[in-house]
């Protein structure tokens, strides 16, 4: 008995084929180290977004699909129009541009490239082909120094290796045997030394163990549990705790006691003080602290859909037993308390996943 396999139509691997070129271009950008402002990685971006118009006039969309599509770049532009900052469009495009696209196979070239990417970036600043970036940190009458080694800023570097290992883990899962983890906290340890981003260290290594962990099926069931108990309200709760705090933070003393994290809540108190909540975002706010950036950079609207989209993919996941992607999320949700970088697709990967509950033709079922 002859089996018959369905191929894809043309029209599906050419869109396909348009978003990996799309999808390539950006992560070269960011894995050289460029950001939004440098001109390189601007006109890179401009380079790749043919590609990704190409991805979406190839794509059939659901009258229900084009209801969500259409509104949410609409949201995207007057995003761009009222901050001047491309990030909140370029998420909302690549975020449609992945209906059709397997998150298995993305997430794992994604791997090698900025795996490829980021040994080749540090080795130039290593080498001295390229500047180390010495920056000096003072911190209760000590001198800190600290290198970004070709990435602008000790804690973007640290974050970048923190998204190495969450494609890493998201790829390769069970297949990981302990000399890959232990080669994994190796390399954060080496890090470390150069970038003396705690908060990047502590996230890594978070990663890390846990995800060795959730080999065992006994800490599968403790994590679930855990999940489902607290971890699914994770955005939710520390959105919440995050605001609540930045009011405080000048009222009660002993929430100024915790270092750096503490400068960042007073800095994000300073934006809550100086500008109003804005639906569509504000023009030239400046904070490290993710959920206040996005709530006063991208405005009301996008913040609710981020609190809210996330909120329903953890319980989906955690529904699902997806125990390495709700590690993945809640990690996420923990490190937007003290970085800028949750809102941008290119450095917070699971927001791939909510094409996957918007839209059809996602791989998982999600």
């Amino acid at each position: 008995m002859n089996t018959m396999i369905k191929l894809p139509c043309r029209r599906v691997v050419v869109g396909n084929t348009c978003f990996y070129i799309f999808w390539l271009i950006l992560l070269l950008g960011k894995g050289l180290g460029y950001t939004s402002k440098i001109p390189a990685m601007r006109m890179m971006t401009w380079c790749a977004i043919p590609f990704a118009l190409l991805k979406l006039i190839s794509t059939r969309w659901s009258r229900m699909e084009l209801c969500i599509v259409i509104p949410l770049f609409m949201l995207g532009i007057i995003n761009m129009l009222f901050t001047k900052e491309t990030t909140a469009l370029l998420t909302v495009i690549t975020i449609s541009c992945m209906k059709n696209i397997d998150m298995d196979t993305l997430f794992l070239r994604s791997f090698w490239i900025k795996l490829g990417l980021f040994i080749y970036t540090i080795s130039k600043s290593l080498l001295g082909i390229t500047d180390m970036e010495k920056i000096i940190r003072y911190e209760a009458d000590e001198m800190t120094v600290r290198y970004a080694l070709g990435y602008g800023q000790p804690n973007s570097t640290h974050y970048t290796l923190f998204c190495i290992i969450v494609f890493c883990v998201l790829s390769y899962k069970d297949a990981l045997k302990f000399l890959h983890y232990l080669l994994l906290m190796l390399g954060n340890a080496l890090l470390y030394g150069f970038t003396y981003s705690r908060t990047g260290f502590i996230m890594c290594t978070g990663v890390i163990i846990i995800g060795y962990l959730l080999k065992f099926k006994g800490t599968k069931m403790i994590w679930r549990w855990f999940v489902d108990i607290i971890g699914k309200n994770a955005f939710l709760i520390l959105s919440l705790v995050s605001i609540v705090i930045c009011y405080l933070i000048n009222q009660i003393e002993w929430l100024s006691s915790f270092g750096t994290l503490s400068s960042r809540f007073i800095t994000s108190a300073a934006v809550i003080n100086d500008q109003n909540i804005s639906l569509f975002g504000n023009y030239g706010v400046e904070t490290d602290f993710g959920y206040i950036n996005i709530l006063y950079t991208d405005g009301a609207i996008f913040f609710l859909l981020f609190i809210m989209l996330n909120t329903v993919l953890l319980y989906r996941f955690n529904k699902m037993k997806m125990a390495h992607e709700t590690l993945i999320m809640i990690c996420y949700s923990v490190y937007s308390l003290s970085e800028s970088y949750t809102d941008s697709i290119l450095m917070n990967i699971s927001l791939a996943y909510f094409s996957a509950i918007l839209f059809k033709g996602n791989s998982r079922g999600i």
